[in-house]
Formats: C-alpha cells, structure tokens, sequence
C-alpha cells in the first residue's frame, strides 16, 4: 500500500526483480501525472493483477486520472490487470466505472450552490 505518499515519479532506476511478484498495488492519493510515470511503474511491476490509482467513485486520484486515455493507457501497460480502480478491466467493468463518474459528478452538480 503506498496510497496518500505524494509520490510524484518512479525512479527509473528501479530494479525490476525486486517486485517482479507484485500482483496488486494501491497508489490512490499520489501525485502521478504522465502516461510515462505508468510505464515506468510497469516496468517496476509488471505483474498486477489489480490496481488503485483512484477510488471507483473517481476521488482521491492520481491527476493521470484525469486524461481521457488513462484506462488505456493502464490496460496497455498492464496485460494481466484485472482490477481497476476497484472495477473489473472489462467491457462491463468500464460500464461501472463510466456510471460510477457520472453519478459522482451528478452528486457534485446537486451539491453546488
């Protein structure tokens, strides 16, 4: 877990070996930006299973988040993910991930003064 560390980049340096058997990984509330940030921690970690780096309802997310691509980008990097942001890497995961969003940001408009 190295959820809420301000983590903002991923060594390139990092030995590969070292997490090789990593299968599941929680990084939401970090400070990860870039597409290239994912490809280092793929590198790091190639073998995730399951993945956090924002909540399903879209809060406390790295700001790569952010980018239209970024599940993409994520299901690209990591082939044998299985587990997004709390919801399946699947056509119907990315259904419940999409509604999640939307009623996220439903709540939030009704909210708004």
């Amino acid at each position: 877990d190295l959820s809420f560390n301000r983590i903002a980049s991923i060594p390139s340096a990092h030995s590969p070996q070292s997490s090789s058997s990593l299968s599941s990984l929680d990084m939401r509330g970090n400070s990860i930006s870039t597409p290239a940030e994912l490809s280092a921690l793929a590198v790091c970690a190639p073998s995730l299973t399951r993945m956090v780096l924002a909540e399903a309802s879209g809060s406390h997310a790295n700001p790569v988040c952010a980018l239209a691509s970024y599940r993409d980008c994520v299901r690209t990097a990591w082939p044998s993910l299985r587990i997004l942001d709390g919801c399946p890497v699947t056509t119907e995961g990315e259904a419940c991930h999409a509604a999640m969003q939307a009623l996220e940001a439903a709540i939030a408009a009704a909210q708004a003064p």
